[in-house]
Order: structure tokens, then sequence, then C-alpha cells
């Protein structure tokens, strides 16, 4: 398990060597029975294939990045081949002496939602069948071990639906902590100097992780005890990780620990996205690029957000594929960034939301809704309404067109922002960096629906 591989969500570039596709297995690959196979990990479920159950009654799963007919199989043979790595590696020194519970043999990417949660437990269970450890005593296996798949199964909770296993986590996350303190305890000599650093590693890990679901349990309103926890973990994170010199876990925290300090003194995120901006361009990782996202939305840039979406989305889908979590979270969120969403002088009471579909003839536009929270378009109505009837939302990207006075940003594209009643105009910010905002009136600005290519 590397340092980085647990902080937020896995959005790493792709492992190397990924397997072929188990469909091209030979039959010399697979052991003869229903057990496991001595062969490369790729070829082990390759029996599985034809469908069915296994003698527990449990259905083939797939949950990674797998595609076509590769990668099913029940979660009985999926954890006994884990077991198997398990105990060929060496167990007190070998980090990634787990990581087969939590990465899929054959497309090497992470299992997701409950998979990654059953192997978790699987892989606990495991752990605790073994006799009593000769030098640890009431663990029956190294309390590392023990620890990193306490800390596994604490990050599969976190990363199932928001809400739905928080007292879980909030259990698992104690017994962590404690684990710590007794570990801590311990005569200096249990340990030598190549544990006592990974145990500081991963007790940097387990800190972030803690603060993570500080914010998830605060619903990421951080107010009051709930933001100074979560600061106080993050601080620790960095601390740790400044103790072991994980750079990489140094700057995360840094970003986390500002983001909340902002959330906790009523602060924008518009002060971190220079630096948010920076750290992408240094390091294009999906994780970095979702936490600029967060503070583009924030601050309604809304076109920089969108092409930033699109271009995490393109990643996405050629490194994990369309079926994917990641990718799915993000043509979602794109797919709501595109939908340019209005409201309507006519109804300014009801305070409705509608999206504006095209431009008609006639300074006419098509518009659909109302969006309801939950939305469902088959209950929404299309009709058309003057341009003037409408009242763009924050963020809205625009382009300039019959300005004279400043006809030089006519053409120009950018986002209006919040509309501004005494001057009855809107502050458009472009995209071009070297023009100042400027404010505009509605009747020489369009909604651009669909963004030109930089």
């Amino acid at each position: 398990m590397g340092k980085s591989s647990r902080r937020s969500r896995q959005t790493a570039a792709p492992k190397s060597d990924v397997g072929r596709d188990v469909a091209t297995a030979g039959a010399d690959d697979v052991a003869s029975s229903g057990g496991m196979s001595a062969a490369p990990p790729q070829f082990i479920l390759l029996d599985m294939l034809g469908g069915g159950d296994d003698e527990k009654g449990q259905s083939l799963v797939r949950d990674c990045s797998c595609r076509g007919e590769s990668g099913f199989g029940h979660l009985s043979c999926i954890a006994k081949y884990a077991e198997r790595k398990y105990q060929d590696s060496d167990q007190d020194d070998n980090q990634d002496s787990l990581e087969t519970w939590e990465t899929c043999p054959n497309c090497n990417q992470y299992y997701q939602h409950e998979l990654r949660l059953d192997l978790a437990d699987a892989l606990l269970a495991f752990l605790e069948s073994f006799p009593n450890h000769p030098v640890y005593g009431n663990f029956s296996c190294c309390p590392l071990r023990y620890m990193e798949g306490m800390y596994l199964k604490l990050y599969a909770l976190s990363e199932q639906q928001v809400g739905t296993y928080l007292d879980d986590i909030w259990k698992v996350a104690l017994e962590l902590m404690s684990l710590i303190e007794k570990l801590r305890a311990c005569p200096p000599w249990v340990f030598g100097p190549a544990v006592l650093e990974r145990f500081t590693e991963l007790e940097a890990l387990i800190y972030n992780q803690y603060g993570m679901t500080t914010v998830k349990k605060h619903k990421t309103v951080l107010e009051n005890e709930g933001a100074q926890a979560a600061i106080k973990y993050f601080e620790h994170y960095r601390d740790l990780s400044r103790k072991v010199g994980d750079s990489e876990g140094i700057t995360d925290a840094g970003i986390k620990v500002s983001q909340c300090q902002l959330a906790f003194n009523g602060s924008s995120l518009g002060s971190s996205i220079s630096f948010l901006q920076d750290q992408y361009k240094q390091t294009p990782s999906h994780e970095n690029g979702l936490s600029l996202h967060v503070a583009l939305s924030s601050e309604r840039h809304s076109i920089e957000d969108e092409r930033l979406l699109a271009e995490l989305l393109v990643s996405s889908r050629q490194i994990h594929g369309v079926e994917h979590e990641q990718t799915t979270f993000l043509l979602k969120t794109l797919k709501k960034r595109r939908a340019r969403q209005v409201c309507l002088k006519s109804r300014a009471l009801a305070v409705e939301f509608y999206q504006a579909i095209r431009y008609e003839e006639g300074n006419k536009c098509l518009v659909q809704g109302p969006i309801a929270t939950s939305r469902d378009v088959d209950k929404e109505k299309t009709f058309i309404v003057g341009t003037d009837d409408l009242i763009l939302t924050p963020g809205t990207p625009v382009l300039c067109h019959g300005l004279k006075n400043a006809s030089h940003l006519n053409g120009k594209i950018g986002d209006a922002r919040m509309f501004d009643p005494l001057k009855e105009r809107y502050p458009v910010h472009f995209e071009d960096a070297n023009l100042k905002p400027c404010l505009i009136k509605l009747e020489n600005i369009r909604i651009i629906f669909d963004l030109p290519e930089k």
C-alpha cells in the first residue's frame, strides 16, 4: 500500500503491469477444481465466467475497472486468492501484503462500493483467525497488519454513500485511535526502525481519514467544534507526513486545513484558487483536479470549471472505463454544469429555476422547467419566453455582443456573476485573463450553450 493511495479517493494514474484479459486465458492456466490456481492472478476467475452461485449461494461480482467479460468472480474466490498472496508475502515487513484485498488482480485498479467493504470484512476475519503472535501476544498477527486492515475497512466505509455508515465509521475510527495509543505505549525495542516509520505513515493516513469523516459527519458545514476538530486532525496528518518526508501528504493536508479554516471563518475559497491551479498544473491528478473543481464551482468560475470537468472525464474514461464510479460522478457533474439555469422575471415570486435550452428567432428563448430538487425532466414543461424575461444565475457562461463604447469586448466570453440591481447590469469576468471584469447589460450578452474550444 503506497502512502498516498488512500488519501481522499483513488484518483491516481492507473497501475502498471495490467494483466491480459481473462477471456484470453488458456485452459491450462486454471486449476481443474473449483479452488485457487497457481497461475498469474488475472486467470484465477476464469472458471467462474460461466455464471452461477458458489457453495454459499454468492453470485458473481465485479466492481472495479474491468470491462467486457473479464474480472467476474465470487467474493469467496477473491478472498481466497488474497489470503494466499498474504501467506506468501513477508507479513511483518512487506507494506504491500494487503494490496490484493483492495486491488483487482486483473485490471489492477481498486475495488468499489459494497465489494470493497465485503473484502475489508473478509480481511479482518482472516487476520483474526491466526493463532496468537509469538511476539505481540494478544494479537493473532502483526498489529500493524491488523491496523492496516482496520484502516482498509474505515476507508471502505467512508467511500460508501454519505450518511450510510456514519456510526460504523466512527466506531472503527475510535478503535484505530485506541490501537495507536496502545502501540505508542509499547517499549522501544518492540518495533524496529522500518516498522516505526511505517507506523507513522499509517498513523498519518488514519488522522487524514478521521478528519475526512469529521467533515462528512457535519455534512461539510464546518462550524464551531466540528471545524476545529477537523482542522486538528488534518494538522496531525500534515505534521506526521512531514516527519516521514511525505511531500504529497504535506501538500494534501495543507489544502484541507486551508479549506476548513476558510469555511470556519466564513471566507470564500477564492483565495485558494490560485494555489490549487498551480497544484493541478504541477501534478494533474484527479484528486488535485477535484479539489480545484470545488473551489472553482464555489466562486462561480463556471467556464474554467466546465473545461476542467471535461478534461477529468476524458482521463477517467481512459483510465477506469465508462461504468466506473469516478467516471459516472464526473459525467453527472459535467452534465449539471452544462445545464444553463435561469430564473424568470415574470415568475420571480415563485423562486423557480429553469433550464435555458436555446435561443429562438425574435429575441426569444426556449426554456424547460421548473427544475425540482430531485430533477425529473419528464415532469417539466418546455415553453418560449422573451430574452428580456431571463434572470441569469451566477456563473452563467456568456458572450458579449452589440457593445459600442467597449467594442473590443464583442465576441469575448466570460462568466456572468450576480446581477447588480442598482446598475441594472451583470458583472462579467472574462476567460481572457488580460481583460478586466466589466458591467454589461443583459441585452448585450448571450448565453453560451456550448463552449468554444479554447
